[in-house]
């Protein structure tokens, strides 16, 4: 008897592009370090290469990967850029008021003390 096979596993939903180059953003050690950091709050270059004991300019490049692809904000406050998460892929880890974790489709990335 010829027929549909329900064995056969659904095909997954597809991921955007804006999904991918997200995840994609996060899949670098060093960005997914300053991704949490900017969880707990907004920091300039300078502080979060001296968190994470790098060069200036390597954070400024790996900032801006994160900012390309939308999971980060700048602001500028005088002569300082201030970075911050996206709110719009903000969510709260348990339910709670604190949105201390970042979701991308099916990647979420949590603050380390949430």
């Amino acid at each position: 008897m010829l027929g549909k096979n329900t064995n056969t596993p659904s095909k997954a939903p597809e991921l955007g592009d804006d999904s991918i180059r997200a995840i994609k953003a996060v899949g670098d050690r060093t960005r997914l370090q300053i991704l949490r950091i900017l969880l707990n709050r907004d920091e300039c270059v300078t502080d979060i290469a001296r968190q994470l004991g790098l060069a200036q300019p390597r954070i400024s490049h790996h900032l801006t990967i994160l900012r390309n692809s939308g999971l980060v904000r700048d602001r500028r406050n005088g002569k300082q850029i201030f970075y911050s998460v996206n709110p719009d892929f903000r969510v709260s880890p348990n339910g709670g008021p604190k949105r201390n974790a970042v979701q991308v489709d099916c990647l979420r990335v949590e603050s380390p003390r949430s």
